[in-house]
């Protein structure tokens, strides 16, 4: 996904499902440049934009590591402290369209849609057809990693000469 920073929208372009009991960590790298480099890649100029930062579960530190060495692909795991807060975050977000999900990210959308608490509100309940909901989870971390005051466009970008006073 990518946060539009002017209008303060966050754009989920497309996921990557993989079954952790099938995981193999060398194709699972494959899998994320090929990802990246379709998403990202200016099909004008051919020009690669790496995405600025990636984000991960936490419990999950040997293959992050494992991607960061052997693979050199960094993601940063996430803090999962005060879930019931960063939830109610995603939830106003959702409300107010500030999250814009496309329509080939299936996983997500069904995750979404038929997501439930377990009895204790604890963590979400299992699945037989969407295991445990993690792709709310995943969508949770994107969010709360989010940094809303960095700025990507340059001073001045979209003004033109007419906007700006410049003091000698």
């Amino acid at each position: 996904g990518l946060f539009d920073f002017k209008n303060a929208v966050l754009y989920i372009e497309d996921e990557l499902v993989q079954d952790g009991m099938t995981l193999l960590i060398d194709q699972f790298a494959k899998d994320i440049r090929k990802k990246e480099e379709t998403l990202w890649t200016n099909p004008i100029s051919g020009e690669f934009k790496p995405p600025y930062l990636r984000v991960a579960d936490n419990n999950n530190l040997i293959m992050l590591n494992q991607l960061a060495f052997d693979h050199n692909i960094q993601f940063i795991p996430t803090d999962k402290h005060g879930k019931d807060a960063h939830l109610n975050n995603l939830r106003m977000m959702v409300a107010n369209k500030q999250i814009i999900i496309h329509p080939r990210c299936k996983s997500l959308i069904y995750h979404l849609i038929n997501g439930s608490w377990t009895k204790n509100k604890k963590d979400f309940a299992r699945s037989p057809d969407a295991g445990h909901y993690d792709a709310i989870d995943s969508l949770i971390y994107m969010v709360r990693n989010i940094n809303k005051q960095r700025n990507p466009y340059p001073a001045g970008y979209g003004l033109s000469s007419r906007d700006s006073y410049f003091t000698p």
